[in-house]
């Protein structure tokens, strides 16, 4: 398992390289080491702790960012961070989210319960999840997903008679099988 007991930073502003590296603990003699491939362009030894921060800047117009790597070791040479930026580019733009198409317009039961969740998360303004749980329970009354998805959404709005039935489907087709399932939306029932 990896563990970072440092942290750095490193930016350029024109020919200005700004260094910075701070530790979680206390690390006497620790090295801030700057190199671009094998040559070395900084190695200072340091005191760094969660208090002792160390900074610096070197000019230098060289190099870009991405070309550079920044460590900091301690007093044995083991590594506590080491850090290479990335190069800048420009990320491409993601497609614009498609509107969920109408109920009986999906095709599985596993896209109507994702879609239900979806609106769920987000509460869309023109949607209604129940809309998409019902399709689905047309489809397949003991769907347990969203028996489980609708009971647990009429539970939230109160409604505790409504949402006991579609707990009892879900757990009649989740305890088919199985009488001590892994997980599920249980209501407890008062009678």
């Amino acid at each position: 398992m990896l563990q970072f007991n440092a942290a750095v930073n490193l930016e350029k502003d024109g020919d200005t390289i700004s260094i910075a590296a701070y530790a979680t603990s206390v690390f006497s003699n620790a090295q801030v080491i700057l190199e671009k491939e094998d040559e070395v362009l900084l190695n200072e030894k340091t005191t760094l702790s969660p208090t002792e921060t160390f900074t610096t800047t070197i000019q230098n117009d060289q190099f870009e960012l991405h070309e550079l790597t920044l460590k900091v070791l301690d007093q044995d040479e083991n590594i506590l961070v080491q850090y290479t930026p990335e190069p800048e580019k420009i990320e491409a733009i993601p497609d614009a989210a498609k509107a969920i198409p109408n109920p009986k317009d999906i095709k599985t039961n596993d896209e109507l319960f994702n879609a239900g969740q979806h609106l769920e998360q987000y509460r869309h303004a023109s949607f209604r999840p129940e809309n998409y749980y019902l399709e689905g329970l047309k489809r397949d009354k003991f769907d347990k997903r969203i028996n489980d998805a609708y009971g647990l959404l009429l539970y939230r709005q109160g409604l505790f008679v409504e949402s006991e039935k579609y707990s009892r489907r879900a757990l009649e087709r989740q305890n088919n099988h199985n009488t001590n399932p892994v997980s599920g939306f249980q209501v407890i029932i008062l009678d």
